[in-house]
């Protein structure tokens, strides 16, 4: 009788922790949330930094996969000293460059790609759309293979209509709610969401500046003249200026961003591109926009982040 009294005990104690733990775990739409914490650092014009705290939830059981590639990037410090390296009104992303000098990018080596968990590669039961603050592991946009090629490179998505949520993997969100209205500037008041909404704001300056990078091969821009010679200039791997001079704003290509004309002509490989060669750019960033990033002419770094929860 003991022997089993203490047998019923046991088994007691047992689920009586098992629902201690549940009722300790965050849940959240029928999943099990983690938190993770970002410090991000947002500098100003004169190159200096304050950093806040951003806050995001992952969904454990509607992304599990890929929510443990994430942790474990994490946990190695991938994303320490990444940059936000593109910018658009939809969305912003991190996790494939860091800076290096002049504002240049410097790509990461992503390591290995993971199988897409979301509905157009065959797995089901994720929740979560593409609203306000998403978080979207990014993919190859080409290729037969394209949706299993997912690595590092996350997306904040600003809109529901930034991205099909049946072709690319949501797996959390930026917490929305966590504002401080006794911070001490105007910055720390926001919300996690709405502090990195501001990025938007620094795809350019006061002087329309605009900075661009070609991330294809072999991509090129002529004059497009008739009965001209053809003048083309090379901008795959380069980085893209759009600066103020005194007759207007132009393009500048070369091996790293500028600060203004005066910048421009100390630098011997930088090349001014006419009108025609402009228009050309203009209409190969319009017809293929995934070739081209969009870099904050302000920059955002993500300075480090954890797993707090």
């Amino acid at each position: 009788m003991k022997k089993l009294l203490s047998k019923i005990i046991s088994l007691l104690l047992v689920v009586s922790a098992m629902f201690a733990f549940t009722a300790c775990a965050e849940v959240e739409d029928g999943s099990k949330i983690t938190r993770v914490k970002f410090v991000v650092e947002f500098y100003d014009e004169n190159g200096q930094a304050t950093s806040y705290d951003v806050y995001a939830k992952l969904y454990e059981n509607f992304a599990p996969n890929t929510i443990a590639h994430v942790k474990g990037l994490i946990e190695k410090g991938y994303y320490t000293n990444t940059c936000i390296s593109n910018v658009t009104n939809g969305y912003a992303q991190f996790g494939d460059y860091t800076f290096g000098e002049g504002l240049s990018l410097v790509a990461k080596d992503q390591g290995s790609a993971i199988n897409g968990e979301f509905y157009k590669n065959g797995v089901t039961g994720n929740k979560l759309n593409a609203a306000e603050g998403a978080l979207v592991l990014l993919h190859d946009v080409k290729g037969a293979e394209k949706y299993d090629t997912g690595r590092a490179t996350i997306a904040i998505s600003y809109s529901a209509s930034s991205f099909d949520a049946e072709g690319y993997c949501i797996f959390g969100k930026l917490v929305a709610d966590d504002g401080n209205a006794d911070a001490s500037d105007e910055m720390g008041k926001l919300s996690s969401l709405g502090k990195m909404q501001k990025i938007t704001e620094r795809i350019s300056d006061d002087d329309g500046r605009k900075l661009f990078y070609c991330i294809t091969s072999e991509e090129e821009v002529t004059n497009g003249e008739e009965g001209e010679e053809e003048e083309k200039v090379a901008i795959s791997g380069k980085y893209i200026t759009y600066l103020s001079y005194e007759d207007g704003m132009k393009y500048v290509v070369g091996s790293r961003f500028y600060k203004d004309a005066a910048d421009v002509a100390n630098d011997n490989e930088a090349v001014i591109l006419s009108a025609e060669q402009a228009n050309d750019l203009i209409e190969k960033m319009s017809e293929n926009a995934t070739d081209f990033l969009r870099v904050p002419v302000l920059k955002v770094i993500i300075k480090s982040a954890e797993i707090v929860k």
